[in-house]
């Protein structure tokens, strides 16, 4: 257990970080996952399989424990099909779906009912969406209304590593944090919103962890409507009610305000009531306890 806040804020990292084994555990899912839909939709089929790829947090490096899910694309061939799909995405996740059930347990999954998962006996589940390339870059996965939402994970994970690396690679560290308060307190932003908020000021320069987690939450709220960075889906909040504002603005300046409290102790010298702080923020499970 740390006696100093610095300390703390190492370990907490560690805590939050993959272990090898579930490093090896995503490389293994993934090589799994993609193994099923080359069976279920190899070269000879009529929208064959063209590639299949990690994204998300586990393709921008930004996964944190524990694990629970991976999420992967998996890219058809939509030559010989797409007048059939065209105004009808949920067909073609239903047929992927099924063509996928003699491989694992599976389940349609997502806010808009566009991946499928793949459950396995132990571990991470994969939740994998299916895709066809989009005519000027990027995807076109399907929409729970039957339609096609365009989407580029690739851009968004090479958005990522710019910023980090502008960012003396002290970004994606951060965002990893920031995820573990979001988890700690009902994981009212999704990930990337979270991360696209993360990445602008210049705090993110400060030598110390805890004066970049203060200064992300003294100016989140006014952070909320940020865009795709890819261009592609415009502001995170566009389908945000009030009520879900209200509540994403009151657990940031609650964060807000303990983070002060927490830096004021440091400087203070009370350095357990400040770690006491760190821990409401991100849970006791993960930030050590003093002493």
């Amino acid at each position: 257990m740390p006696y100093t806040v610095s300390k703390s804020f190492d370990d907490l990292l560690a805590n939050i970080a993959l272990t090898a084994t579930q490093q090896q555990e995503v490389r293994d899912k993934k090589a799994s996952a993609t193994a099923a839909v080359k069976r279920a939709f190899p070269a000879s089929s009529n929208m064959a399989t063209t590639a299949q790829k990690l994204i998300g947090s586990a393709a921008r490096s930004t996964i944190i424990r524990p694990l629970d899910d991976i999420d992967m694309l998996a890219v058809f061939d939509h030559t010989l099909v797409w007048p059939t799909y065209q105004r009808d995405s949920q067909a073609f996740l239903y047929r992927v779906r099924d063509a996928l059930k003699s491989e694992a347990s599976v389940r349609l999954v997502g806010s808009k009912g566009q991946a499928v998962r793949l459950q396995y006996a132990n571990g991470a589940h994969v939740d994998l969406t299916p895709a066809f390339n989009r005519q000027g870059g990027g995807y076109l996965i399907p929409k729970g209304d039957g339609g096609w939402l365009a989407t580029n994970p690739d851009q968004h994970a090479d958005f990522m590593a710019t910023r980090n690396q502008a960012l003396s690679n002290r970004l994606k560290p951060l965002v990893r944090m920031l995820k573990r308060w979001n988890r700690s307190h009902s994981s009212r932003l999704k990930s990337f919103h979270l991360e696209v908020m993360a990445q602008h000021g210049v705090g993110y320069l400060y030598s110390n962890e805890a004066e970049r987690v203060e200064d992300f939450f003294q100016n989140a709220e006014y952070r909320l409507d940020v865009a795709d960075p890819a261009g592609l889906s415009g502001s995170f909040t566009a389908d945000w009610s009030w009520t879900k504002r209200q509540d994403v603005i009151t657990s940031l300046r609650s964060a807000r305000d303990r983070a002060s409290k927490a830096r004021e102790y440091e400087r203070n010298g009370q350095i357990a009531s400040a770690i006491g702080q760190w821990q409401i923020i991100f849970g006791k499970d993960w930030f050590p306890a003093y002493g």
